[in-house]
This record gives structure tokens, C-alpha cells and sequence, in this order.
């Protein structure tokens, strides 16, 4: 239906003729050959609704006249899917753009996002309506714009956009979910629909990110950590990309002094990635803030080393440690290191350059290609440190030891921050899976307080968990009793359930007593415990490994599940 440029230039008249009409704004469209996509803004639902009904009832009219032909145009009702405009307009709007050809006049407003000379027509579509602060805010973030394009986004759209809007669902940050939940009183969420399909893993992100930050809480909880409401706001209005600013701001009333410290935990949401373009993800850490020990900073590794084996994933991740000396060492440092990179400043570009001049480590991470060669010869910060730094680190390596926590020892591990006023220093840590960091943190000082923390990232922990899981079924016991009244099976039922949460436990009561072997072909479970509460017996049959016990049962149930 669009497939002729008439066409498309009588529907955008169309669309420019009613948007004045219902005070509607048009933040993005695309039309193909057989669809329409929009992304519209009102102050109220039925002026957006009364839009799109005449702007689809008027293109019918000419349709129909045109081609001589009668009846309906359209295949049912059209869809819509609310969604927050901070967070997610620019990939909604890169989703909607993709679908057509950029070459062809009038197929979407492509040309106009990305900067390029556009129809009048086009141009006064996509202006009309917006307040100076609405129009502030679109230019705003529409500057990313050509870097989300070049980004895959195709996983993101197949799994939330398309499916988000044929449920008519909001898709939004879960704090913003739960408030217009609790506003309209209905779900909103996403939610699978239909009969369900057995034998079917099925991993909810999002509710699983509220059950980490749960576990985490429990975690920090019990070994006296606060919980902390982090700013997600600057004093500029705008999203907060970075969390420890969040975290000194908001226990800097905690603090009395620097001979003090606070322990203080948080769940975050980020918006922004490397590359500075809105995107949504989750962490969740803990800080130790102003004077701390060696042994505080070596337990909360251990808190995170005891989260990341309670999600089932320390099998699959090593710890990387590694001393980047104190204060007086990162200075002489980055005093070595501009002094090295002088000669090649031409080489740099502007952004570069200030890097250079406040944090010039980063450029060991992040530099040109033609300077590959030059970095691989910079100064090595291990030639700066001091002793009293590697008199710290050993005392820190020996604690992990009495932790048993495994660690690699890696001279090339460091963390950097491209903000003034943070610099990391002393111990740094990281827990990698292959190539991806699922935790990382250490030593820093900010605005002249010294702290110790770190984060977990809280999807890529619980990707991996659901990659590990799936396919493993969970372990499961029969406790096969032989009494009158069978309350000892019972509580030992009970009590296997409080000790192994994701062990199945199942009971069986025996009225007439049979050969061991016929039950054991009749069972089909990993475990079978026998209490005969008559002849006061208990033992443990492992069908996997062909043998009984009957010592230390609990000990050898629980050796099983870690492995």
C-alpha cells in the first residue's frame, strides 16, 4: 500500500494535516510496503488513539478511491506499545527506521535523525507541537543517535520490542515499571500468554534481577552492611552514568570524618554503555568508605565470591588481582607516561588529548591503532610502586589464601575511571568468565575520601547461571519410609528442604515391605534415603554412583550438589 512515492506523499500530508489537529507529536515514523510504524507523544491517550484512527480511516478513503476498490485496508486493530522515552527512544526509533530503505523519498525520517536535508513536508512533521524543553530534550539525546545505528540490536528486538507490542506492553526500567503499575493498578509487564509448553526452561530477566538484588541484600545484610538510595539524577537534571559519584554523594552525610567508615550496599541502573548511547543494565555492590583494613576489603571479596557460588557460577570464573601502588605512585605514573606520549600528541585526537592531561593510563586501554607499537613500549606502573604498597598486597594475597578463595596473580589488571576525581590505587580485583568481567573493584580514593568496593554485573552473572543450569536437571531425593505414623520421614523431609533449596525432595510411604532391589527399579530419583523407624536403620542409596551410605549422609548430599 505504500509501494508508489503518491502514496507515501498523501499519507505524510495526511499525518502533517492531523497532528495539529490532536496536538500530537511525531517523534520518528517508517512506512513499508505494507506497514506503518510511528513513534508519537500526547498528554493523553485518546488524543493519540482519535489520531491514529482518522489518519488510517482518511488514507483508506483515498486508497480505495484511487484504485477503485471498497473495504477495509487494514488487518485488524493496530498495536501500541508505551515505552520510556529517556531510556529506550533511541532504540525503538533505530528499530522502526531499520525496517525500510533509506534510499527512497519519504519511507521514514532517517535523513532528518542522522542530520541530512530533508522534504519541508518531512521536516514539518517531526517539529510540530514540541515545547522548547520537549524539543531541548529530543536534540538531546538524538545526538548518539548514528552510533546506536551502527550497533546489532537485532536479540533486543526480537525479544522485547516485537513481542512488547503485540502485547500492548510498557516496556520500561523496572523502577518506572512498578510505579505506573501501582498508578493503573494492572500488569504492564511482559508476560507470556497461551497454553505453556512443558519440558521448557524459562528465564524472566527481569523478575530474575529482582531476586539477585533479594539474595544480594540477604548477603550484604548479614555481615552489617547498609542499604544505600543511590541519585540517579546529576545536579544537571540529567541520568547518572556512573555509580560511585551516586554512592560518595549519598553517604557523605554518614561519614563524621575520615577516621570513620561506612558499609553500605546498592542496587544500580545504568543508561549509558562505553559509547555513551542509552542503554539499560544492573549492578549490584558494596562500598566500604573512609578508614577500612586489609581484612574488611578481603571479606568483601569473599561476599562476592559467597553470591556468585550461591548462583552456581564459581566453577566457571577466576579471580585476577593485582597492586596499582598508592597515591604517590599513580601520580609519578601519569607524570612518566605524558612525558612519553609528548612526541606523539599530533597523533592523538582532541578527546585524546584530555585524557592525556587528567587519566593518560586510559590511553594504554583506549588509544589510536597507529600507536599500538608506542604503547606496547610505555612506562609499567610496577616500576612506581613503593614498598609499603607490596607489603599491603602480600598481606592481601595471604587473606585470600585463608579464605580459601582461588586467585591468579595479574600484573597486566588494571582499572581505570575516565572521571578527575577517581582514581583507583593499591589492590584491584576483577572475576572474569572467559572475556567477560562479572565483577570488578578495589582500592580508590574520591574527593579525598579513601574507600574499597566493587560490583557485580548483575546480567551477565545471571546469563551465565541460566547457560550452567540449563541443562542440568536438579537433583532430587526419595525418602522411602517404613512405619505406622512415618513422622521421623516427615521431618526429615522438612528438614532436607531448609538445608538444600534447590534439591527435590519427595516422600514415600511404605505399607508393605518389599526387597530393596524392587525399589530401587521402581524409583527413578538421583537419591533414596530408607528409614525404617521399626528396626531404627537409615541409609542412603545413590543410583548414580551405584553405592550406600550410611555416615555422614547430610555431608555427602551436600558434596554431591556443589559438584
Amino acid at each position: 500500500i505504500f509501494n508508489e512515492i503518491d502514496n507515501r506523499i498523501e499519507f505524510c500530508k495526511l499525518m502533517s494535516e492531523f497532528v495539529e489537529k490532536y496536538n500530537v507529536s511525531i517523534y520518528g515514523f517508517s512506512l513499508s510496503d505494507s506497514e506503518c510504524y510511528f513513534i508519537l507523544y500526547s498528554e493523553d491517550l485518546e488524543s493519540s488513539s482519535r489520531y491514529i484512527q482518522l489518519l488510517l480511516k482518511s488514507y483508506t478513503s483515498f486508497f480505495n478511491k484511487k484504485y477503485k476498490r471498497t473495504g477495509t485496508l487494514w488487518s485488524g486493530r493496530y498495536h501500541n506499545m508505551p515505552f520510556e522515552l529517556n531510556a529506550y527512544l533511541l532504540i525503538v526509533l533505530s528499530y522502526i527506521e531499520k525496517k525500510v530503505s533509506h534510499d527512497e523519498l519519504y519511507r521514514s525520517s532517517y535523513l532528518y535523525h542522522i542530520g541530512k536535508e530533508i522534504d519541508p513536508l518531512i521536516y514539518n512533521i517531526l517539529n510540530k507541537n514540541f515545547t522548547k524543553k520537549r524539543l531541548d530534550e529530543k536534540e538531546y539525546i538524538l545526538l548518539n543517535y548514528k552510533l546506536v545505528l551502527k550497533i546489532n540490536h537485532s536479540q533486543f528486538f526480537r525479544e522485547k520490542i516485537e513481542p512488547y507490542i503485540h502485547q500492548n506492553c510498557l516496556l520500561s526500567t523496572i523502577k518506572n515499571l512498578k510505579i505506573h503499575e501501582d498508578n493503573e493498578k494492572k500488569t504492564l509487564k511482559f508476560h507470556s500468554v497461551g497454553r505453556p509448553k512443558k519440558h521448557v526452561f524459562k528465564f524472566n530477566l527481569k523478575e530474575n534481577i529482582l531476586n539477585f538484588e533479594r539474595e544480594c541484600g540477604i548477603c550484604f545484610n548479614k555481615h552489617g552492611y547498609q542499604k544505600l538510595n543511590l541519585q540517579f539524577f546529576n545536579n544537571q537534571g540529567e541520568l547518572s552514568t556512573d555509580g560511585t559519584l551516586s554512592i560518595i554523594s549519598s553517604a557523605k552525610n554518614l561519614l563524621l570524618d575520615n577516621e570513620y567508615y561506612f558499609k553500605g550496599w546498592y542496587q544500580y541502573e545504568f543508561f549509558c554503555n562505553e559509547l555513551d548511547i542509552l542503554e539499560e543494565y544492573y549492578e549490584c555492590g558494596s562500598e566500604i568508605i573512609g578508614k577500612s583494613s586489609i581484612v574488611d576489603e578481603v571479606e568483601q571479596i569473599a561476599l562476592y565470591w559467597e553470591i556468585l557460588s550461591k548462583f552456581g557460577v564459581s566453577s566457571y570464573v577466576h579471580l585476577h588481582i593485582n597492586n596499582v601502588g598508592d597515591s604517590k605512585t599513580l601520580q609519578c605514573y601519569r607524570d612518566a607516561l605524558k612525558k612519553y606520549f609528548l612526541p606523539y600528541k599530533l597523533l592523538l585526537t582532541d578527546n585524546d588529548l584530555k585524557i592525556l592531561e587528567s587519566t593518560p593510563e586510559i590511553l594504554l586501554l583506549k588509544h589510536p591503532s597507529i600507536l599500538s607499537d608506542v604503547v606496547k613500549m610505555a612506562p609499567r606502573i610496577l616500576n612506581f610502586i613503593t614498598n609499603e604498597s607490596y607489603s599491603k598486597f602480600e598481606r592481601f594475597q595471604f587473606l585470600l589464601n585463608k579464605f580459601n578463595i582461588p586467585f591468579i596473580f595479574d600484573k597486566n589488571l588494571k582499572l581505570t575511571k575516565n572521571t578527575n576525581n577517581i582514581n583507583y590505587n593499591n589492590n584491584v580485583f576483577c572475576f572474569y568468565s572467559g572475556d567477560d568481567i562479572l565483577c570488578c573493584g578495589g582500592n580508590y580514593s574520591i574527593n579525598n575520601i579513601n574507600a574499597f568496593g566493587g560490583s557485580l554485573k548483575t546480567e551477565k552473572i545471571l546469563s551465565l547461571s541460566n547457560a550452567v543450569s540449563i541443562d542440568k536437571d536438579p537433583l532430587s531425593i526419595t525418602v522411602l519410609s517404613f512405619s505406622n505414623n512415618h513422622y521421623k520421614a516427615i521431618e526429615l523431609c522438612t528438614e532436607l528442604r531448609n538445608r538444600y533449596k534447590s534439591l527435590i525432595v519427595r516422600h514415600y510411604p511404605v505399607k508393605k515391605r518389599k526387597k530393596t532391589e524392587s525399589f530401587l527399579r521402581e524409583i527413578k530419583d538421583r537419591f533414596i534415603w530408607f528409614v525404617d523407624e521399626k528396626e531404627d536403620k537409615y541409609f542412603l542409596y545413590d543410583s548414580e554412583k551405584k553405592e550406600y551410605v550410611d555416615k555422614d549422609i547430610y555431608l555427602y548430599i551436600s558434596q554431591q550438589i556443589s559438584c
